[in-house]
C-alpha cells in the first residue's frame, strides 16, 4: 500500500507532531510506502529526517494558488498511491480533484480544533464543508472537534493523539536543565504553547506576577515561539526579560521534554474566545512524565483531564481559583503526585502511540 501524507508543512505545532509520531510508527511497524508533501520547505522535526522517507515540496505562489492541483495530480499520476491522507483544510481541498480523477481515497485528518464560536461564514469553514463532502472519512482527534463542525454523518470518526514514550527515556538531569536555563528555585511551572490569539498567556502571566508578590521561589516558563499575526511574544519578551522567575524561553526545537520534566506542573490556558483545544499535546507530554496539569475547558481538553481526578480542569477562567490550585499543588507534594500518577495511566489508556498507530492501520486496511 503506498499512501501520501499532504500537510503544509513539519514546522513545530500539533498536528504536525501527530504525524511525525504516526509516520514513526508505521515506518516501523508495516510495509506501508509511506510517502510526504508539503507546500513550505519547513521540517522542524530532526525525527522525520532519520525515517528517511521521501518527500516532495509544491511551493505555493499565492496564499490560495491554484496550481496547487496540478501539482499535486502531477504527483498523484506518477506515484499511483492507493491512499491520500490530509492534514489541513486547504491541503485536503487541493487534493479533491486528484482523489475524483483517479478514484483515489481520500483520509481528510483536518480537524484539530473544537470552538464552539467558529464563523460558519467563513471561508475556510465553507471550503471545510466541500471537504467533508469529497472525503471518504472524516476525522477529528477529539469528539468536540466533531461536534463543532455538527458532523453526524458515518464516515466521520475520531483517532486520538498518540504519544511515544520513547521520547522521554533518556533525558537530561533536572539540574542540568536548572543550571542551562539559570532556575535557582525549589518549584517551577511552565506553560507550552505558541503566542497567539489562540492562547491566554496575558492571564498565565498575571498569575505568575500575582504569586511572586508572596513568594519568590517559583519560576515560570513560558515555552514557544511567536505567532506572525499576534504581537504579543515580543511585547512580553520586552517585559519580563530581566525578571529572575519569569523566563520566557522561545520556541524549543529539541530537547523539550527535558524542559517539561523540570517542571512541577504544567498549565494550558486557551483563549476560549478565539480558540478550541483538540486534543492537546503539551498536556499529554506533562502526562507522559508524571506532571500535574492545570487547564481551562476549551473543547477536547475536557476528554483529557477529569476534575481533581488527573489534573485539574478550570470551567471559567478565574485567576484566583487558578493560583489557588496551583498554589495546593506545589506545597502538597503528595497530592502533586497523586494526580500525576493518575494523568499517567490516563495516558497508558488512551493516549499511546501504539493505540493511534493500530487505528490508523486498521482504517486503510479498510479500503484494501
Amino acid at each position: 500500500m503506498t499512501i501520501i501524507f499532504f500537510i503544509e508543512s513539519l514546522r513545530s505545532g500539533g498536528k504536525e507532531r501527530r504525524l511525525v509520531e504516526l509516520l514513526s510508527y508505521l515506518k516501523k511497524n508495516t510495509a506501508f510506502n509511506l510517502i510526504l508533501v508539503i507546500t513550505k520547505n519547513e521540517i522542524h522535526y530532526s525525527e522525520f529526517n532519520a525515517l528517511q522517507i521521501p518527500y516532495y515540496i509544491i511551493k505555493k505562489k499565492s496564499k490560495k494558488d491554484p496550481f496547487l492541483f496540478f501539482k499535486f495530480l502531477k504527483i498523484c499520476l506518477s506515484l499511483k498511491p492507493n491512499m491520500i491522507h490530509t492534514w489541513g483544510g486547504m491541503v485536503t481541498f487541493y487534493s479533491i480533484p486528484s482523489s475524483l480523477l483517479l478514484q483515489i481515497p481520500l483520509i481528510d485528518n483536518e480537524i484539530t480544533r473544537a470552538h464552539e464560536r467558529l464563523n460558519k461564514m467563513n471561508f475556510y469553514f465553507l471550503v471545510s464543508k466541500v471537504n467533508f463532502f469529497f472525503s471518504k472519512r472524516i476525522l477529528s482527534n477529539s469528539y468536540e472537534g466533531l461536534k463543532t463542525y455538527n458532523i453526524k454523518s458515518k464516515k466521520a470518526g475520531v483517532i486520538y493523539n498518540g504519544i511515544n514514550l520513547d521520547r522521554f527515556q533518556t533525558l537530561d538531569t533536572i539540574d542540568d536543565i536548572k543550571n542551562k536555563f539559570n532556575i535557582s528555585t525549589d518549584f517551577t511551572v511552565g506553560m507550552v504553547a505558541s503566542f497567539s490569539k489562540k492562547k491566554n498567556y496575558s492571564l498565565y502571566f498575571e498569575i505568575a506576577e500575582e504569586i511572586l508578590k508572596t513568594r519568590k521561589d517559583i519560576t515560570f516558563l513560558a515555552i514557544g515561539g511567536p505567532d506572525k499575526d499576534d504581537p504579543s511574544y515580543y511585547e512580553f519578551i520586552g517585559k519580563y526579560e530581566n525578571h529572575p522567575n519569569i523566563l520566557i524561553l522561545g520556541p524549543i526545537n529539541s530537547g523539550l521534554e527535558s524542559i517539561m520534566n523540570v517542571c512541577d506542573c504544567g498549565i494550558l490556558l486557551t483563549n476560549k474566545l478565539n480558540h478550541g483545544e483538540g486534543i492537546s499535546n503539551a498536556i499529554l507530554e506533562f502526562f507522559a512524565l508524571k506532571k500535574p496539569v492545570i487547564a481551562n475547558d476549551s473543547g477536547g481538553t475536557k476528554e483529557i483531564i477529569l476534575n481533581h481526578e488527573n489534573g485539574i480542569l478550570i470551567e471559567k477562567d478565574d485567576r484566583d481559583l487558578i493560583e489557588k490550585e496551583l498554589v495546593n499543588i506545589l506545597d502538597d507534594k503528595h497530592y502533586a503526585e497523586k494526580l500525576g500518577k493518575s494523568a499517567y495511566e490516563t495516558l497508558l489508556e488512551k493516549f499511546t502511540v501504539q493505540r493511534m498507530g493500530r487505528e490508523y492501520i486498521k482504517l486503510y486496511q479498510s479500503f484494501q
